[in-house]
């Protein structure tokens, strides 16, 4: 598969996020799905160069092909994106969320904060979108700063 137009997209939604130009990653978990009772199972998906991501998968309530991966805007961790999730999981979508390397309970990576844009995480997002397709459904919408695309 040609990951290049998804990639274009990664790096824009990466620039359009911050007039600071800096990533700001959490290590830790404020929340987690538990405290408002939300059905997940997580998952830890390794990269191409043997990074693990830590990944939650949110079932949905009925049967679906319906599925959407949502990668974070490089502020916080997954766990700040919980509304997000329960957004699409109420209109019936299985929801994937994970962590760049770095971030949450992700594999370690130093991280410049004057820096925004790491190659490494168009190699999570692959990891994650071959994830998604031999795990779930082959074709779905991926959620960068609600920005969608399908792949």
């Amino acid at each position: 598969m040609n990951y290049k137009p998804l990639f274009t997209l990664l790096l824009l939604t990466f620039l359009g996020m911050s007039s600071t130009f800096a990533l700001n990653p959490s290590r830790t978990y404020k929340q987690l799905p538990d405290k408002y009772n939300m059905k997940y199972e997580a998952h830890s998906v390794e990269t191409s160069d043997g990074a693990k991501l830590k990944a939650w998968y949110f079932p949905a309530a009925e049967r679906t092909t319906r599925l959407i991966l949502i990668s974070h805007n490089g502020e916080g961790n997954m766990a700040d994106y919980l509304r997000r999730v329960d957004a699409f999981h109420n209109m019936g979508y299985k929801v994937v969320t994970y962590d760049y390397r770095g971030f949450g309970e992700s594999s370690e990576f130093e991280i410049d904060n004057n820096m925004y844009i790491y190659p490494h995480f168009q190699d999570d997002m692959k990891a994650m979108i071959d994830f998604c397709r031999q795990q779930f459904v082959q074709t779905f919408e991926i959620c960068m700063a609600g920005v969608f695309e399908r792949v």
